[in-house]
């Protein structure tokens, strides 16, 4: 018999070639997928649990409308230290332009508080926020 083409055993060699190098990419791909996938998690995870490193909490706020005599009282939530001067303050959602003294300028342990005096007066109603990194909290004077 006098047939053309290719021999029924380089096909089948052909074939087994083509399925080991698909399924070698399908490795290859699910491998990085994952890889890929695994480490999204874990910065997503550490950023999670950095917001538990970090906190702020306004206690009591002292609004009486006189320069240098209105305070707020903000505890460190967090379980890490932080620097009264690492706050940010916020009046009515403008950055405050105020100068701000702090009954303790070294660091504030976990769990403990501050006292932060502004020089301008802060009117009753007015929204103050108080901003560490990416973690704040508001309140409004009475």
């Amino acid at each position: 018999m006098n047939s053309k083409g290719v021999s029924p055993i380089i096909a089948m060699v052909l074939i087994v070639l083509i399925t080991l190098s698909l399924a070698g990419a399908f490795l290859i791909w699910t491998q990085r997928t994952a890889s890929s996938l695994t480490e999204r998690g874990t910065e997503q995870s550490q950023r999670i649990t950095g917001q538990f490193d970090k906190g702020v909490r306004i206690e009591a706020t002292d609004c009486s409308q006189v320069a240098g005599a209105d305070t707020l009282v903000i505890r460190n939530s967090g379980t890490t230290a932080w620097k009264g001067a690492d706050l940010t303050f916020f009046i009515n959602d403008a950055l405050s332009t105020s100068a701000i003294t702090f009954s303790n300028n070294g660091d504030v342990a976990a769990g403990s508080v501050v006292q932060a005096t502004f020089s301008q007066g802060l009117a009753s109603g007015d929204k103050i926020r108080v901003a560490y990194q990416d973690v704040s909290d508001s309140t409004i004077c009475k």
